[in-house]
């Protein structure tokens, strides 16, 4: 057999690499859907997280805020469940976005319904990777909602939300972080100056 010589290998090891840790640019400007790999604790090397969706939340530093209103929400049990669950995850950038009042409106013990129903929004039966998405048009969350998916080159939205990253894989399922609340039709002038979708 004909030995590999130092540029095949050099092909076959870039090949291997790309499978693992590959991106997709945005037409969003800078935005990037990244596949697996990637800094910012929001992945471990070598595969999956070795806990459950509540915990990978609030182990990821993008995630703090989406933590602390689960816990509020009383959506932690479920997320912790055997599932398997999707949950696309705003990241603390998304929720920055939202004027002040929102999130101290909804954090009220009176509004807790309407927060539980916020993040359930967000909460999808089953375990959908990225690859599944973009065969989709759309799905039903923990709701009964359906929540739409739009793909066009490089990008991949559900609702007006961009997916930053895709495919963060735990134990009950897997979580894709994006860039916009998905707001609840029936959150208009429900919940004091909450914006919607």
């Amino acid at each position: 057999m004909k030995p590999y010589g130092i540029k095949s290998l050099s092909i076959l090891v870039v090949l291997l690499f790309g499978v693992g840790l590959f991106n997709l640019t945005s037409a969003y400007g800078s935005s990037q859907v990244v596949f697996g790999g990637g800094s910012e604790r929001w992945r471990p090397q070598g595969g999956q997280y070795n806990m459950d969706i509540y915990e990978a939340v609030a182990y990821i530093d993008s995630f703090h805020t989406l933590a602390t209103l689960i816990k509020a929400a009383g959506l932690e049990k479920t997320l912790k469940g055997k599932g398997p669950y999707t949950l696309f995850a705003p990241t603390d950038k998304a929720f920055a976005k939202l004027p002040p009042d929102c999130l101290q409106n909804l954090l009220k013990p009176e509004n807790k319904a309407k927060l539980a129903a916020l993040l359930g929004n967000l909460v999808v039966p089953g375990k959908i990777m990225a690859l599944d998405i973009i065969k989709m048009t759309s799905v039903k969350n923990i709701e009964g909602i359906p929540l739409r998916f739009y793909s066009s080159g490089d990008s991949i939205e559900v609702g007006r939300a961009l997916i930053l990253r895709a495919n963060i894989e735990a134990q009950n399922g897997v979580i894709h972080a994006i860039d916009t609340i998905i707001m609840p039709e029936s959150f208009v002038g429900a919940v004091g100056e909450c914006p919607t979708s």
